[in-house]
């Protein structure tokens, strides 16, 4: 396993500052986007799997492989107790050609992707794909993003103080940095930083067709429990 320290600290927090994200309704309208294929679906990649909040459904109904760059959150993922085979592993470099029915990447996983390795990644995924296989992915919505300008989210607990905040910059890009004190027997200073690419939908399905995939649906959906209009994603569901 690799010595990675993306989301490294940052994973002893992560599920608490995710509380608000509906991963059970994630799962829900992935399962409603799926169903009128009425495919048989066995084999599931997961990518950017995280701390396994999503996989816990996933594994429920699937065989799953689940990837993540950081080996920190895939720590956690495994004491939680679901039934997967867990790989810490860059989305560029993975392999297993022909052998997932289903390919899932969620919560803001396309958008680590640089904008000019998207189409290379996404035929690397189709590869990957059974005969019939599915790759379904969410985004952002780039003009609700962009009317938001900036946000700064804040939790404030007895061992946690927590300020999140994202600024739009070049219009597509999106910055997020996080700083935090987490209480666990003394007081851990963690800050991480981010830059999340974005994108329109034509710029989405140009990408998709230039890797010779096609849409088979796409659907809007919110994905915070208290319903913020931020939280607005576009779900894909992709096939060859």
């Amino acid at each position: 396993m690799k010595n990675n320290r993306v989301y490294g600290d940052f994973s002893l927090i992560y599920d608490r500052l995710m509380e608000d994200f509906d991963y059970k309704g994630w799962y829900e309208e992935l399962s409603t986007i799926l169903s009128p294929w009425n495919k048989s679906i066995n084999t599931c990649l997961e990518i950017g799997c995280g701390t396994g909040e999503l996989s816990k459904y996933l594994a429920d109904d699937y065989i799953l492989d689940a990837v993540d760059l950081s080996e920190d959150m895939i720590k956690i993922a495994k004491n939680k107790g679901i039934k997967a085979n867990w790989i810490c592993e860059d989305v560029r470099k993975i392999v297993g050609k022909g052998k997932y029915d289903l390919i899932v990447f969620t919560s803001d996983v396309i958008h680590y992707i640089k904008p000019s390795e998207r189409v290379e990644v996404l035929i690397k995924l189709r590869e990957m794909l059974s005969s019939k296989g599915q790759i379904i992915f969410d985004a952002r919505c780039l003009e609700i993003m962009q009317e938001l300008d900036s946000a700064m989210f804040q939790v404030d607990e007895e061992d946690l103080f927590a300020v999140y905040t994202y600024e739009i910059s070049d219009m597509k890009n999106l910055e997020i940095e996080v700083q935090a004190f987490f209480l666990k027997e003394e007081w851990i200073r963690i800050k991480e930083n981010h830059k999340l690419y974005l994108e329109s939908s034509e710029g989405w399905k140009d990408i998709i067709t230039k890797a010779n995939l096609k849409i088979v649906s796409q659907s809007k959906f919110l994905t915070s429990k208290e319903g913020l209009e931020e939280s607005l994603r576009t779900m894909y569901l992709l096939e060859r």
